[in-house]
């Protein structure tokens, strides 16, 4: 499945960002919450904003390779979108970078928006047929 692929490697995004948290916990030593610190504020805001955007990426990503005629060539346009978006955004985040956030915004929200109408798409022309 396409979907494995990518969702796996997002999914290492998540990982990534959770392992950069507990560092700087440590180095901060701030067990919960981010203590007011401003470099954990902003690690945890990455890591909030990953979950939330790669779970529901990943939920249409599935739901269109199983429930649509998509072909292998779209899903993996559509998968390295949303991947380029997701690595982007913490960067943009972590490092203060606006413009990085809004283009890594931009994929994300067509990646989702993309799968979305594939999804619609394919169950109107399903509905429409029975």
């Amino acid at each position: 499945m396409i979907s494995s692929f990518y969702i796996s490697l997002l999914v290492i995004i998540i990982i990534a960002l959770s392992a950069y948290i507990i560092r700087l916990r440590r180095k901060y030593q701030i067990s919960l919450g981010d203590g007011g610190n401003d470099v954990l504020i902003k690690a945890r805001s990455a890591h909030a904003n990953a979950v939330e955007y790669i779970t529901v990426g990943s939920i249409l990503f599935i739901l269109t390779e199983i429930s649509t005629d998509s072909t292998a060539a779209t899903l993996h346009v559509i998968g390295a979108i949303l991947l380029t978006g997701r690595v982007l955004h913490p960067y943009g985040i972590i490092k203060a970078k606006l413009n990085a956030r809004v283009f890594s915004m931009f994929l994300t929200f067509s990646a989702i928006a993309a799968l979305i109408s594939l999804n619609l798409v394919s169950l109107i022309a399903n509905v429409a047929s029975a």
